[in-house]
């Protein structure tokens, strides 16, 4: 009978340190994109903190711009751990159309009461700050018709 003799002792030391290298190249890379994933996870929570509360402030804001009637053109104030400064810019004045009353016999025409406000508005927190810019239609509550 024949006995058989194998070689295969093993890895070389050549295939054990390349495979290290791979090792360490891959778990570089792993650490690399959570420590990204972290940063970016947290910087979105910012935002996300940060634009919470908009809906609520631009209703408070165009609020205050109806029922000032125009007069009161900037505030601020705090919602949700959101600070915010606001700051109104009139840009147009109209009056609604003219229309015929009581068949035609005169035409009403009406005092300009319509006011468009170009709104600043800046958002701040302790990790952001964000500036907007938007539009706010306002109005005079009486109307009064002339011929």
């Amino acid at each position: 009978m024949k006995i058989r003799v194998s070689n295969n002792q093993g890895f070389t030391l050549l295939e054990v340190l390349v495979a290290g290298v791979l090792l360490t190249v891959l778990l570089s890379l792993a650490a690399s994109a959570y420590t990204q994933l972290q940063l970016n996870s947290g910087k979105a929570e910012s935002v996300v903190h940060l634009h919470r509360p908009i809906q609520s402030i631009v209703r408070q804001i165009e609020d205050v711009l109806r029922e000032s009637e125009g007069k009161k053109t900037d505030g601020s104030g705090r919602m949700q751990q959101v600070d915010y400064e606001w700051v109104a810019n009139l840009q147009q004045v109209k009056s609604p159309p003219s229309r015929s009353v009581a068949d035609d016999q005169f035409i009403a025409t009406y005092a300009p009461r319509f006011m468009l406000f170009n709104v600043t508005l800046r958002l701040k927190n302790e990790q952001s700050n964000r500036e907007y810019n938007f539009d706010v239609l306002a109005w005079t509550k009486e109307v009064k018709a002339t011929q």
